[in-house]
């Protein structure tokens, strides 16, 4: 029989215990809702932070602080399910915060504050980190987006080659036709009625600051079918911009260029014959009384003629661009590519034969441009930017370093 001394002694160091245990795990609830209060506090903090940010000093703000927020944090609101494009958890919270965090324009947090810079091309611009937003917040006028047919040739996919194609999340209208559809909405007024020839100056673009500057698309058709390409493209992505006046045009009828809130240009393995371009093939057409893809007497769609072929530049339709490789254009000087890349700069011969083709383009009302010049080291980079913008007068620097040549 256990004595009154030592059963009260056990009674005391069980309630000691106890007081202990809960003591502990009032503790630990205590950690974990303070923690839950500070991330809630963080994440106001955040969007306290982003009031006033535009441009690339939001671009920059997001890719330093998201890292230190919980997966869980997010933009938006309940009234609007948030997007998940799989691309990556930056590409995901910018645009959510863009596209559904209310108090400005998607135009404003994206280009206020920002400078123009209508010389540069983003070249392969959907590997970058965030595709197409990012060439406008550096103010980049034109971009560039490789397309596959995908999905039994009903959807254009958006990848440099066919083994990173990913139909479901990286497709031309997720991460280009949509946003900047959406942005025109934005920014131009819905209710107009866009049934007539409206007058294109009063429709704004993408560039807040620089509303009648057009942002320049460059599709590279990648699949073999060109023909199939280009019809899923004008049926699937252009129609609702052409419904609503927002593209560039040629007009058929006087052979002049009209210009939009958006300019497609067409570049890679593209159609040139102009019964495909304007859907006349064996006299088909979506409607007898005209002319055009969508029988409006307009072609909404430009080719990326050759820079370096004027023969065959002069023969093709009419359009706003040409473009070369350097190697091409050093090529038709007669003059050796790898020279002039070991040098790092073009001679004075180099540079008077490429201006006769820059001239001639000119000549043809076409802007031009000159890919796959070396971008390393950076002292050679800088002195082909200046051979190609000052000595040759080129018209779009192409690039990948967007931060760079917006400060050149």
């Amino acid at each position: 029989m256990i004595s009154p001394i030592i059963a009260t002694g056990l009674l005391s160091g069980y309630i000691l215990i106890m007081a202990l245990m809960l003591s502990q795990i009032s503790h630990v609830s205590n950690m974990k809702s303070n923690g839950k209060s500070d991330i809630a506090l963080d994440f106001v903090r955040v969007k306290r932070d982003l009031i006033g940010l535009y441009g690339k000093d939001l671009f920059e703000y997001f890719k330093t602080t998201l890292p230190r927020l919980p997966p869980t944090s997010d933009f938006g609101n309940s009234n609007q399910p948030l997007r998940r494009t799989n691309i990556s958890r930056l590409y995901d919270s910018f645009h959510n915060y863009l596209f559904f965090e209310s108090g400005t324009s998607v135009v404003q947090k994206l280009t206020q504050d920002v400078t123009i810079v209508p010389n540069a091309h983003s070249h392969n611009d959907y590997w970058r980190s965030l595709p197409l937003f990012e060439a406008l917040v550096y103010g980049i006028t034109s971009v560039e987006a490789d397309v596959w047919l995908t999905e039994n040739d009903t959807s254009l996919s958006v990848s440099h080659d066919r083994r990173h194609i990913d139909p479901k999340h990286k497709t031309l209208d997720l991460l280009y036709t949509s946003p900047i559809l959406k942005m025109l909405d934005e920014v131009n007024d819905k209710s107009k009625d866009f049934s007539g020839d409206n007058d294109k100056q009063s429709l704004h673009g993408v560039f807040y600051g620089a509303s009648s500057q057009s942002l320049q698309l460059l599709i590279d058709f990648k699949s073999e079918d060109n023909s199939k390409t280009y019809f899923v493209l004008m049926n699937k992505y252009l129609r609702p911009f052409v419904e609503k006046n927002y593209l560039s045009y040629v007009d058929l009828i006087t052979n002049e260029v009209v210009k939009g809130p958006m300019t497609i240009v067409l570049t890679g393995n593209y159609p040139n014959e102009t019964n495909i371009l304007d859907n006349s093939e064996q006299g088909i057409s979506y409607e007898e009384e005209g002319l055009g893809f969508f029988a409006d007497n307009k072609r909404y769609v430009f080719l990326d003629l050759p820079l370096h072929d004027k023969e065959a530049q002069d023969k093709l339709p009419t359009s706003v661009l040409a473009s070369a490789s350097l190697s091409q254009l050093l090529t038709s000087c007669h003059s050796s590519p790898y020279i002039a890349k070991f040098h790092g700069h073009l001679s004075d011969n180099e540079v008077k034969c490429i201006r006769t083709f820059i001239e001639h383009a000119k000549e043809n009302n076409l802007t031009t441009r000159i890919w796959g010049v070396p971008e390393w080291p950076v002292s050679r980079r800088n002195t082909l930017w200046n051979q190609q913008y000052y000595d040759i007068q080129v018209d779009y620097i192409n690039t990948d370093d967007l931060k760079a040549i917006s400060e050149f």
